[in-house]
């Protein structure tokens, strides 16, 4: 099994936190939170990471646009796969981490090329279904 971790904002939020030398302690003091929230937030344990939250975290650490725009999307990231781990399974929702990352990491031009290629996978899944008689082609 793939050893990525599936949530990208834990990593993220100790990131940013490290950078600069907060303490998990330090940083809940300046949000206003017990400590045991920002622990849960670094370790994944806490549902979607809300609009607010994003904005205390962003004021508590003192993010530029940049960094800030960079937790966003970690969070976002994190929102969509857990909906599709929830809906479709670990497997699914690695898939769709990588769609994300893949996106956010390649031009137009290589995303097209990407695209065009998963578009030959399933097609030629299909195809061989159809060829086995609408058998599945899993080994």
């Amino acid at each position: 099994m793939n050893a990525t971790p599936l949530l990208l904002f834990p990593d993220a939020l100790v990131s940013a936190r490290q950078r600069r030398a907060l303490s998990q302690r330090h940083l809940a003091v300046e949000m206003q939170m017990d400590p045991s929230h920002v622990c849960a937030l670094e370790k994944g344990r806490k549902g979607a990471v809300t609009p607010a939250l994003l904005e205390r975290l962003a004021k508590a650490l003192g993010l530029s646009a940049e960094e800030r725009a960079g937790l966003e999307w970690a969070a976002m990231h994190d929102q969509v796969v857990l909906c599709a781990r929830d809906h479709a399974g670990e497997d699914a929702a690695r898939m769709v981490s990588l769609g994300l990352q893949a996106q956010r990491a390649l031009s137009t031009e290589e995303q097209q090329g990407v695209r065009a290629l998963l578009f030959q996978l399933v097609s030629a899944k299909r195809a061989l279904t159809s060829l086995a008689g609408g058998h599945s082609m899993s080994p």
